[in-house]
């Protein structure tokens, strides 16, 4: 009997020659894998080898940037995308950030604004490091004034410093002798010029000031009044070559003018040994104007006697010296009591000082010389008894 088969590709064929059933059917081969997913599994219903594997479904992408390639050698997909590399920063305020629908980097830093400006000398530069805008310009600097009349005042508009002071204007001069010089201390101007000085003038002259030239002009209103002449009489004594000579200044005694005395003059002036006694002189002034008087007064010549010192006064001492309002004079005790001729001569030879007094207690005191005049005098002592004689010489101050 035929076998039953038990496999879908079971072909019984009788041999005659073996006398038996011989099974002439074989399972289909396998067929061979072309993909690496292929699995194939033999099918009893259909009798041929069915494929039962897959390629892998792809994954769904998440990502822009996904790139699912299969890889035939794993049997799988692989993502061969990648997010793009973010740019480098080239500027500080670059801020690059992803943008999943356009799937790029896209930069969303931005330079910040330059501020401003709000004063003339602003200069904005940007800097890199501090990512900011840094005012690099600055307020011109104000200058030095060099004159005390400079006023800088800042102009925004030009944006310098412009001088608004001037010199004060010179003053117009109202005097001829004005001079007007600025002074930079006082950053005024000074009047160093001053009207000149009046000369000055005779009695009879008259001194005007005249604008044109800008000087004095003098007119001689003339002078025809005669000088006064006032005299005294004088003594004096011969020196020891028997002469002595006198000035008009001996006999002046306060001669005056309305004016001005020129000149003063006395005639004769020189006396010798023929003349003791009184002699007859004429004094003569004359003014600026020419104007001539004349006075008469009379010279007592006297011998000798100013060098006559008798020995027997040598210790006499006249005290202070110099003087001022008096003199005290010491003497021998032996001469206590006796009267004294006391005599100041001035240094022309005129008698200031002519008393005769009695010492006591060995002195004698000239009182009330304090108005004579500074200078040097002469004081002769002469005892009225013994007629002995000292002269000294004295300073008064």
């Amino acid at each position: 009997t035929e076998p039953t088969a038990t496999n879908c590709w079971d072909d019984y064929q009788f041999n005659t020659t073996s006398c038996t059933w011989e099974n002439q059917g074989s399972q289909p081969t396998e067929p061979t894998a072309t993909n690496c997913w292929d699995d194939y599994q033999f099918n009893t219903t259909s009798c041929t080898w069915v494929n039962q594997g897959s390629q892998p479904t792809e994954p769904t992408a998440t990502n822009c940037w996904d790139d699912y390639q299969f890889n035939t050698t794993s049997c799988t997909w692989v993502n061969q995308g990648s997010q793009p590399t973010e740019p480098t920063a080239t500027n500080c305020w670059d801020d690059y950030q992803f943008n999943t629908t356009s799937c790029n980097w896209e930069n969303q830093g931005s330079q910040p604004t330059e501020p401003t400006a709000t004063n003339c000398w602003d200069d904005y530069q940007f800097n890199t490091t501090s990512c900011t805008w840094e005012n690099q310009g600055s307020q011109p600097t104000e200058p030095t004034a060099t004159n005390c009349w400079d006023d800088y005042q800042f102009n925004t508009t030009s944006c310098t410093w412009v001088n608004q002071g001037s010199q004060p204007t010179e003053p117009t001069a109202t005097n001829c002798w004005d001079d007007y010089q600025f002074n930079t201390t006082s950053c005024t101007w000074v009047n160093q010029g001053s009207q000149p000085t009046e000369p000055t003038t005779e009695c009879w002259e008259t001194a005007t000031f005249n604008n044109t030239t800008c000087s004095w002009d003098v007119t001689d209103d003339g002078d025809n009044i005669n000088p006064v002449c006032i005299v005294q009489d004088i003594t004096v004594e011969l020196d020891g070559t028997g002469n002595v000579t006198i000035s008009a200044n001996q006999i002046d005694n306060g001669s005056s003018d309305d004016c001005a005395i020129n000149t003063m003059s006395v005639s004769p002036n020189t006396f010798d040994t023929n003349d003791i006694g009184d002699n007859n002189v004429v004094f003569t002034i004359t003014d600026n104007s020419g104007n001539i008087s004349t006075c008469n007064a009379t010279v007592t010549v006297t011998e000798n006697t100013l060098g006559t010192v008798e020995s027997t006064l040598e210790d006499v001492t006249v005290q202070p010296n110099p003087f001022n309002t008096h003199i005290r004079i010491s003497l021998p005790t032996n001469f206590n009591g006796d009267k004294y001729s006391i005599k100041l001569f001035d240094i022309n030879g005129r008698v200031v000082y002519n008393q005769i007094l009695t010492s006591t207690n060995g002195e004698i005191t000239i009182q009330n010389i304090d108005e004579l005049q500074q200078g040097s005098y002469f004081i002769k002592i002469v005892n009225s008894n013994t007629g002995n004689t000292i002269v000294k010489k004295l300073l008064k101050f």
